[in-house]
């Protein structure tokens, strides 16, 4: 939930106006991030590189819960994404791993939720995402040896992941939880299965 510290935020904006929204915003000094990846375009004469939106109608704003009505105004955004009526707020940490994962030299694979099966919590410990927290991820209709690691973003409905080599990958192990339950009344259960039987 927004509130006084800016927190990011998924805005969906109108078809082919994310870079304008992402200008705009700009202008009036919201800090926002719109994820591109250049993929070759094949024209009937040429091919050329070109900029492209990862994520069609979509880009990240950081904004305070003030800020959510000034970007109401901007022309271009069509909404933010919402459940229960309150805007859905996005921790830092993944914007974070995925301009990471869009600023490598990796080709970056963006699938759907139900898509990809979630495996391992995993930390990189070598090359351009060291020190990166994240999952595994595999594809449950293909086979395949390759450890995607990446990161979800369930506001957008959406995992975005690369490929990288096991030998970079080191697992984190899941923390057991405790038995927080009181001496007193865990005597009182013994109590009572000693009465009854």
């Amino acid at each position: 939930m927004l509130n006084d510290e800016p927190q990011w935020v998924a805005l969906y904006t109108r078809a082919h106006a994310e870079k304008k929204v992402s200008s705009r915003l700009t202008e009036v000094g919201i800090e926002n991030y719109f994820p591109t990846q250049r993929r070759l375009h094949r024209w009937s004469d040429r091919m050329k590189w070109i900029e492209v939106p990862l994520l069609p109608s979509y880009i990240f704003a950081r904004i305070t819960k003030l800020q959510e009505y000034q970007i109401r105004s901007v022309d271009g955004v069509a909404w933010s994404i919402k459940f229960n009526g309150q805007t859905v707020t996005i921790p830092d940490e993944q914007i974070n791993i995925l301009k990471e994962i869009v600023n490598s030299d990796k080709e970056v694979y963006v699938h759907n939720l139900h898509e990809l099966k979630q495996g391992a919590l995993v930390q990189v410990i070598a090359g351009s995402f060291a020190g990166y927290q994240g999952y595994i991820y595999k594809d449950k209709e293909k086979c395949h040896d390759k450890n995607r690691f990446g990161v979800s973003i369930n506001v957008v409905g959406k995992v975005f992941v690369v490929d990288l080599d096991e030998d970079v990958l080191e697992a984190i192990p899941i923390k057991k939880t405790k038995n927080t339950r009181s001496k007193a009344s865990q005597k009182n259960d013994d109590n009572n299965t000693a009465a009854t039987s």
